[in-house]
């Protein structure tokens, strides 16, 4: 067996051009919540982990590819042989989700399996499965990616490939993989008191190719550069001081479900107040001409998206039904049952960076989980906005522009409003009560006083 060379580590070209505007817009960044409350998990505490894992993606590492601030992304880039396979060796976390999917150079997934589908090792168990224990102490799990299309039936548990099953996605060579690791319990490292998973390569015979030695964790420092970005910003833009229209965003917030990156960048470039009329015929085009996914996505989440401005008003105030989740981040004893895995809103920029997100299990809600969620800048927010008036919130950002995004990840088969089920254009009427309605207000003071204090 041989330690990969640095050449053989390299990263794929089209990959690294897809992060690199992002990491040079974006700085690392504490990974905080909205208003300074305690990091969702220690980002501090060093473990060792397999040199296969070169690139981190959160927000105090880089903060890129709209990642979710609970959550935490690593890469590898393997090379395999035809037929060949990694093999990737670990321990479920202690945390809400974990998964690897495998990716295109063009960061669109490929394949994927999530903790609850993978097969514990002997003599281990499963602690991601409905009703299991979560504090069991053998809890191994082998998982493989082999170079080969993925077969349409009678696929082998625990096996993730590298083409697709009708061929349309494939990274033959070079095997990208991500995993993504969501809230960590209370307590506990950024892995989940996993670390991270070892990893070998066999070529297609079964021979031993390469074994990936472990690595000092090489975490960037922690700069606090988030927090300081998302609460900047003025009380009021200047587009609206001036009466000027909204280039950015139209009046209505209107959520859209996310399809592709070109359709995306279509909305940002036309549902406004001056090029309205061709956000529609451009949408189309951009639906019909380009593949679904891309831009590094998971497969177990699907997401909504809106463009907001506060040339509109400084404060947007949002109500919507929360859905029940898998509670874990205070160390349930048993895996429970949801509507949802996981839930979540985030303020995000252009540059593919989050400001900040709000997780299920942070948003008040009364007894029927309706819930009131404000954004605006630190300078707009309104004296109502604070978890004593069960109401939450999130930064706008410096700017007066940003996109929300809200996450539905691994909806039950019974909830037919999660965001996976509705087709786009339908968001409002197949959503339901849980599509976010949204509003405008001319101050803090009028959405204060439209709010009101309930508790």
């Amino acid at each position: 067996m041989t330690t990969p060379s640095l050449s053989r580590r390299r990263a794929p070209l089209a990959l690294l051009l897809a992060v690199l505007p992002a990491l040079l817009l974006v700085l690392p960044a504490a990974v905080r919540t909205p208003g300074g409350a305690a990091p969702v998990a220690s980002a501090a505490a060093a473990e060792t982990r397999s040199c296969a894992w070169t690139l981190q993606i959160a927000g105090d590492q880089v903060n890129a590819l709209f990642p979710d601030q609970a959550a935490r992304y690593w890469v590898a880039f393997v090379p395999l042989p035809p037929g060949g396979r990694a093999e990737i060796t670990g321990s479920f976390p202690h945390a809400r989700y974990l998964s690897f999917n495998t990716y295109t150079v063009q960061t669109q997934a490929i394949d994927a399996i999530h903790d609850a589908q993978i097969v514990p090792d002997a003599g281990s168990r499963n602690p991601y499965l409905a009703g299991a224990r979560r504090d069991v102490r053998k809890r191994d799990y082998t998982v493989s990616v082999v170079n080969a299309q993925r077969p349409a039936t009678g696929a082998p548990a625990n096996t993730i490939y590298m083409t697709n099953v009708d061929g349309s996605k494939t990274s033959a060579g070079y095997a990208t993989i991500a995993e993504r690791i969501y809230e960590p319990d209370h307590g506990r490292s950024r892995t989940g008191d996993a670390g991270l998973p070892a990893v070998r390569t066999f070529a297609a015979d079964g021979t031993p190719l390469v074994t990936y030695p472990s690595c000092p964790d090489t975490s960037l420092p922690d700069l606090g550069y988030t927090p300081v970005l998302a609460g900047a910003g003025p009380a009021q833009s200047l587009s609206a001081l001036l009466g000027l229209p909204s280039v950015v965003a139209p009046a209505e917030v209107r959520w859209h479900k996310y399809v592709n990156l070109q359709t995306t960048a279509a909305d940002q470039l036309t549902e406004n107040e001056l090029t309205a009329a061709l956000n529609g015929p451009l949408r189309s085009f951009t639906e019909e001409n380009f593949p679904t996914g891309g831009f590094g996505e998971n497969v177990d989440n699907k997401y909504i998206y809106a463009l907001v401005s506060a040339d509109h008003g400084p404060v947007l105030v949002l109500r919507g039904t929360l859905p029940t989740f898998v509670a874990t981040q205070d160390g349930q004893k048993r895996f429970g049952r949801g509507q949802l895995r996981y839930w979540s809103m985030c303020t995000e920029n252009a540059a593919t960076a989050y400001y900040a997100c709000l997780t299920d299990d942070q948003i008040p809600i009364d007894a029927q989980r309706r819930y009131t969620l404000v954004v605006s800048t630190a300078a707009a927010r309104p004296s109502v906005a604070i978890a004593r008036c069960g109401v939450a919130w999130l930064p706008l950002g410096p700017l007066p522009q940003a996109a929300l995004l809200l996450r539905n990840m691994l909806p039950s088969p019974g909830f037919r409003e999660a965001v996976q089920n509705v087709d786009p254009g339908s968001e409002r009427e197949q959503m339901g009560r849980y599509y976010p309605r949204a509003r405008y207000y001319a101050s803090p003071q009028a959405a204060s006083r439209a709010i009101g204090c309930s508790r």
